[in-house]
């Protein structure tokens, strides 16, 4: 919200990696196995991801490429234009995730 309030025009995307990772491969990633989950990570974006990686660092990993695959049109916006829905911070944001079907690339 701090960015926003900076730069106006910036999008907000509500991500949450540690579930999109499990939703993507099936499992979930913990500290101990950050590295194997890195890998995959890499291996499935066919991204080139520098390491090491802490799990904070992962997690913004995840949520801007969650970011760039929503704004490239290959994710879905799970936000509709409902008028019933509450947006907690006052601020609309989008909700990216991938299409039914994807294999998250």
């Amino acid at each position: 919200m701090c960015l926003q309030e900076e730069w106006s025009g910036i999008l907000l995307n509500e991500t949450h990696p540690k579930v999109l990772f499990e939703t993507l491969f099936a499992e979930r990633y913990r500290a101990e196995t950050l590295s194997d989950a890195v890998t995959k990570f890499a291996r499935r974006t066919r991204l080139k991801v520098a390491t090491p990686v802490g799990e904070h660092e992962f997690d913004a990993l995840i949520s801007a490429w969650a970011t760039r695959e929503g704004l490239s049109g290959h994710w879905s916006d799970l936000v509709s234009n409902d008028s019933d829905l509450i947006f907690p911070a006052g601020k609309r944001v989008h909700y990216f995730w991938p299409k039914v079907g994807d294999s998250g690339q």
